[in-house]
């Protein structure tokens, strides 16, 4: 359901999770039977979600008790209503559940749609998403794409906040008014915009390709941006155009040495060398001490690099396998520059440090290959020097 703001997605959730647990009751499926409410942050599962349900819920033959401590809801059929959070997508593993209720997916990471497709896999359950889109990453590229090229296992109801006939038209017609067109059209009529203040605009449909078998003999880099959040993104180049292939994303903790065999197993064509984040160099030799080598300190400079990479992909000369890199379109379309709430207008110069991990690390190829001054050799990691060690 993707709708306008005030149009009842959310009253909705409760009422459709209801019809599938009577469902599975009259089936004789409802003792035991689990299901998933998410939602985007722990604070909107908890000031919204819960309390939604358990209004729709009260006094009806689907009351139940909710434990909060554990984020459960027991109902009276013997099923398990799961309330999660997504911003921790990886704590919803281990639920095998008969139906799932999503709301604002468009806020939530990439990687929550692989997990909730695995927590319903086993029963074939199916998903609800209820949220007005606020970006056009995964979402976007991964749902309403795929609805609207005709898949018969996904449907999309579109509609406006005033198609709600509760919603006040006064406050209809002041929003159309005031706000940019971008913005009244996502949060009030349910549509996929392009939102101002990105960091990179001209990043869209027109860079995508069909994925393709790398050729071996093309130079393959590897871009490294090490933390808890880590990110690495691995860019074939043909001599003219650079092919985004694959990418490896966790917001969890991992050691070096499961990094390091991620990276590895993504290595396509001739391996030139990784390039990482230059403040990061505790975490760069930690991954060297596994086998990723060679290693070359990126140029870092915010501005000239986001600069160098918005030419690039304006010339065309970027392209993305399509499905290849899912965590990658998904920050691409998501990073962006602070902007006023009311005008959209950029607030300040340099990017937000969200969603950042994976486009930081195509600026750190791009730029030192095409931007920065000096050769790539020169910024080689040397370790047979430990004064070298300490300068990179």
């Amino acid at each position: 359901m993707l709708g306008g703001t005030g149009g009842g997605k959310t009253w909705w959730g409760p009422v459709w999770l209801a019809k599938k647990i009577l469902q599975h009751r009259d089936m004789g499926l409802g003792d035991g039977a689990q299901y998933i409410v998410a939602g985007a942050t722990d604070r909107m599962v908890r000031d919204i979600l819960v309390p939604t349900l358990e209004e729709h819920y009260k006094g009806t033959f689907l009351e139940g008790e909710y434990k909060s401590q554990a984020n459960l809801y027991y109902l009276p059929t013997g099923g398990i209503i799961y309330f999660r959070s997504a911003e921790h997508p990886l704590r919803i593993e281990g639920i095998h559940a008969m139906a799932a209720w999503m709301d604002e997916p468009s806020q939530m990471k990439a990687l929550v749609w692989p997990v909730m497709q695995s927590r319903v896999g086993l029963n074939e359950g199916p998903i609800l998403f209820t949220g007005y889109p606020t970006n056009m990453g995964w979402y976007y590229q991964d749902i309403f794409k795929v609805w609207k090229g005709g898949d018969p296992d996904y449907d999309v109801i579109q509609f406006r906040s005033i198609d709600n006939p509760q919603y006040p038209k006064s406050e209809w017609n002041r929003a159309k008014r005031t706000l940019p067109d971008w913005l009244f059209k996502m949060r009030y009529m349910g549509q996929f915009q392009k939102p101002l203040g990105l960091v990179y605009p001209d990043f869209g449909e027109s860079l995508f390709v069909e994925p393709f078998e790398i050729p071996k003999e093309w130079p393959v880099f590897v871009g490294i941006d090490p933390s808890t959040l880590f990110g690495a993104l691995f860019i074939a180049f043909d001599g003219y155009t650079y092919y985004v292939y694959s990418d490896y994303f966790v917001d969890y903790l991992r050691t070096a040495k499961e990094h390091a065999k991620e990276i590895s197993d993504r290595l396509k064509g001739t391996l030139v060398g990784h390039i990482y984040d230059p403040a990061r160099i505790a975490d760069v030799n930690e991954l060297r001490q596994h086998g990723i080598w060679p290693l070359y300190r990126g140029a870092n400079e915010v501005m000239a690099g986001v600069s160098k990479v918005g030419e690039i992909v304006k010339s065309g000369r970027l392209k993305v396998l399509r499905g290849s890199a899912p965590n990658f379109v998904d920050q691409m379309e998501k990073y962006s520059f602070p902007t006023d709430v009311v005008t959209g207008n950029i607030a300040k110069e340099n990017p937000i440090k969200i969603d950042d991990h994976l486009p930081d690390c195509l600026r750190y190829i791009l730029y030192t290959l095409e931007g920065a001054p000096g050769d790539l050799d020169d910024r080689i990691m040397v370790y047979d020097d430990p004064q070298a060690i300490s300068k990179y």
